[in-house]
């Protein structure tokens, strides 16, 4: 009824979304909480823009629960995508920067690791 009233990309909506998807990831049922987080991903990437800090701790949220549903592969490709040039200057990429350095480590676990690297669209 809220969204209804309030609109998709309402703070109010998208506050709510991000709490039931809180509450889903703590009680393990993560392919809802996957999707009440992309909700709020969407919703504040389109107020206020996919770099802004919601968005950008919605998106860690989405990561996360990928992870935790063995979905690394998805992860990493959606953080790589997040990781634009712009981006990777900000302090508040900090964390989108680490959980992409974990994923890669954990990826190469049991062999040799290549020399780290960026994605491609930070190096131009």
């Amino acid at each position: 009824m809220q969204r209804r009233m309030l609109g998709e990309d309402n703070p109010e909506v998208l506050k709510s979304l991000r709490s039931l998807g809180s509450t889903l990831e703590a009680r393990k049922k993560l392919p809802e909480a996957e999707a009440a987080y992309r909700e709020v991903l969407a919703g504040w990437r389109k107020r206020e823009g996919s770099e802004s800090p919601r968005a950008l701790s919605a998106l860690e949220s989405v990561a996360r629960v990928l992870i935790a549903q063995k979905k690394s592969g998805e992860a990493e490709q959606l953080l790589d995508e997040a990781l634009t040039p712009g981006l990777v200057r900000q302090s508040s990429s900090a964390k989108l920067l680490t959980l992409s350095v974990k994923l890669k480590a954990r990826r190469g676990q049991g062999r040799k690791l290549p020399p780290f690297t960026f994605p491609p669209a930070v190096l131009q």
